[in-house]
């Protein structure tokens, strides 16, 4: 793997871990799902999601990089990537526009797993693990207009990023 594409993905898993662990923080839109027991309830569920996804990133490891980077063009490179992601997520969700951050994170890893070109770089991850996390997401929150948003923005940002 070509050094763009690996910094471009551990960008892409730091940002859906900081999702779904609700550690990103966003000033644009109103996080509606950061009651402590769902997101205890999420971590247990996904616990080998979360995990997986944090050893190839983390936002701390990220800025870990760039902060030890001996070379300005790698560390532009990290953070232009997470920027672009921001970016991407600002433009779908307006300011003070309900979302859920863990359910965007969920939604990207299913939308790479839909596009995954048998890279398999995430071979710890089963798809169902994902829809078990899913189908919980699916009987808390019954808002669907809102859980349709968050999985369309979801797969918005990654089209748009990978």
């Amino acid at each position: 793997m070509k050094l763009a594409d690996k910094i471009k993905f551990e960008c892409f898993c730091a940002f859906i871990h900081s999702r779904l662990t609700n550690a990103g923080t966003y000033d644009e839109g109103v996080e509606v799902f950061n009651e402590e027991v769902i997101i205890k309830k999420i971590d247990s569920i996904g616990r080998n999601i979360i995990s997986e996804i944090q050893k190839v990133g983390t936002i701390k490891s990220i800025n870990n990089k760039i902060e030890k980077s001996q070379s300005g063009l790698i560390a532009n490179m990290y953070h232009k990537n997470y920027t672009k992601l921001l970016d991407v997520l600002d433009k779908n969700i307006k300011k003070n526009e309900e979302c859920v951050m863990p359910l965007i994170g969920l939604g990207m890893l299913m939308a790479y797993f839909e596009k995954d070109k048998n890279e398999n770089l995430l071979p710890n991850i089963s798809l169902k693990e994902l829809n078990e996390v899913y189908s919980f997401f699916d009987s808390y929150l019954l808002d669907t207009k809102l859980k349709i948003k968050m999985m369309k923005t979801a797969t918005t940002i990654t089209e748009k990023y990978l």
